[in-house]
C-alpha cells in the first residue's frame, strides 16, 4: 500500500504569493505600534521594535531551518513568534502571512522553503519601506 504524498506550498498551491502581495492588507499599521507606546510607555514600546529588528533575521532564519530539516513543529512555533512579534509592531502583512502558513502546517501541508524565503524577504523590504515612509 503506498501513502499519497503530502501536498506543499507553492507558487501553484494554496495561494501564498497571493496573501504577500494582497494589497487591502497593510505592510504597516501605525496605530498598532502607538497603542503600544501608549499602553506600556514609549521606551517600552521602543525596546520592543528595536528587539524585534534584531531579532527578526534570526526569526527568518529559524522558520527556514525547520522547513528545510522537516521539523515542521519547530517551524509552527517560529512561525507563531514571528506572527505574535509581528502582530505587536504593526507588520500586519507579515502577521497575516505566518498565521497563513501556520494554518497550512497545521493541515499538514508542506510549505516550500525557497517560496517561504522569497516570501518572507519581500515582506520583510515592505515592512521596512513603509516603517521609512517610502
Amino acid at each position: 500500500m503506498t501513502q499519497a504524498a503530502s501536498p506543499t506550498l507553492g507558487s501553484s498551491g494554496a495561494g501564498m504569493a497571493g496573501l504577500v502581495f494582497d494589497p487591502s492588507v497593510p505592510a504597516y499599521d501605525a496605530v498598532v505600534l502607538m497603542e503600544l507606546a501608549h499602553e506600556a510607555g514609549e521606551t517600552a514600546a521602543k525596546r520592543f521594535l528595536d528587539e524585534y529588528w534584531e531579532l527578526l533575521p534570526r526569526r527568518q532564519d529559524r522558520i527556514l531551518s525547520h522547513l528545510a530539516n522537516g521539523d515542521m513543529e519547530a517551524a509552527e512555533d517560529a512561525i507563531i513568534s514571528l506572527k505574535i512579534t509581528s502582530a505587536m509592531v504593526g507588520a500586519v502583512r507579515l502577521s497575516s502571512y505566518c498565521g497563513h502558513l501556520q494554518d497550512q502546517l497545521s493541515l499538514g501541508n508542506i510549505a516550500d522553503t525557497t517560496e517561504v524565503a522569497s516570501d518572507l524577504g519581500h515582506l520583510v523590504s515592505a515592512f521596512v519601506r513603509a516603517v521609512n515612509g517610502r
